[in-house]
């Protein structure tokens, strides 16, 4: 098997068909690719919609795959170790791929051997119109999207030039095994860690090629919930978790951790400052004001865990979540 597709999911059973419809029929793979439903422990009807579409799909390769542990980074990583394919690609229940996404990923790893990590384009489907405050002023990363007028159409770098999410990433099995798999990041909805991002820092420091192309194009479903002050908060939060599990992973060291959390909070105050004059006289936007004075909040709170709970300290310094 070339291509191992791997969806983890919790209780998006409708999202999920939408995404498992548009994965059946991708050109000129025949027979060349699985796809991995890695259920989450849902308590909704995902195991029943999955099974039934299973039984609907009968001539394709589509496994059912339970993972009782909370946390997509078990969905995932277990996923991928009970999987056939020289290649794994992951997405989320909440992607619709475009019918030539597999293919033009697999030309790149075709055209360079030594190549570990890929990805394409990923462009938003919104629910509704998004805002104003969002469209211009919020960072696409947030949605997990492509920014816009990337200059290349093809690119092979030993850096990570173009973001590359965990809703659009294929990896060879050597690079994912070698680099033990996914971090942490939304476990029993708490965000505990930095996920794809940590995996691609390893992936960089074990000199492994990164790819892109614009031809493999997928398409993120973005609920009108998601386009909300509250979510995007939400949203800030868990990036500060997300970055002070990565920075704490970088120095290991709780006096260095103290110094950090200190100079990190009076530059904040500046920058929230400034902000806020930016956005009184309608430079920027308030909303995201409040999201960064949340972002920085929580990553003291984070900081703080660290400093005083050990568990918690073993766990952000953890580098194997295969097992």
């Amino acid at each position: 098997m070339e291509i191992s597709v791997i969806i983890p999911t919790f209780n998006r059973s409708k999202s999920l068909v939408r995404t498992l419809k548009s994965f059946l029929n991708q050109a000129e793979m025949d027979n060349q690719y699985e796809i991995i439903v890695s259920d989450n422990n849902s308590t909704d009807n995902t195991k029943e919609n999955v099974l039934d579409f299973i039984s609907k799909n009968k001539n394709t390769k589509i496994r059912y795959h339970f993972e009782p542990d909370q946390g997509v980074h078990f969905a995932r990583n277990s996923a991928a170790k009970v999987s056939t394919g020289r290649i794994l690609y992951f997405t989320d229940d909440d992607i619709e791929a475009d019918s030539f996404l597999l293919k033009e990923l697999f030309s790149l790893f075709k055209e360079e051997p030594k190549l570990g990590v890929a990805t394409g384009l990923v462009l938003p489907k919104y629910e509704v119109k998004p805002p104003l405050w969002i469209i211009k002023y919020l960072d696409p990363v947030y949605f997990a999207l492509s920014k816009k007028n990337i200059p290349w159409l093809k690119l092979i770098s030993q850096e990570e030039s173009i973001e590359i999410y965990s809703c659009h990433q294929a990896i060879t099995r050597r690079a994912f095994f070698d680099c033990q798999g996914f971090n942490p990041e939304n476990t029993k909805g708490i965000w505990l860690g930095d996920g794809e991002t940590g995996l691609m820092k390893k992936l960089r420091e074990k000199k492994y090629l990164f790819g892109f192309t614009k031809k493999s194009i997928t398409y993120h479903n973005i609920t009108k919930e998601r386009l909300t002050k509250k979510y995007i908060i939400k949203r800030f939060i868990n990036q500060a978790y997300s970055d002070s599990y990565s920075d704490f992973r970088d120095y290991r060291n709780l006096k260095f951790l103290i110094l950090s959390l200190i100079k990190r909070n009076i530059i904040a105050l500046i920058k929230i400052f400034v902000h806020f004059i930016r956005a009184f006289i309608r430079e920027r936007s308030f909303n995201i004001l409040l999201a960064r004075v949340a972002y920085y909040f929580h990553r003291n709170v984070y900081d703080i865990k660290i400093l005083c709970d050990k568990e918690f300290r073993i766990m952000v310094l953890k580098d194997n979540w295969l097992n």
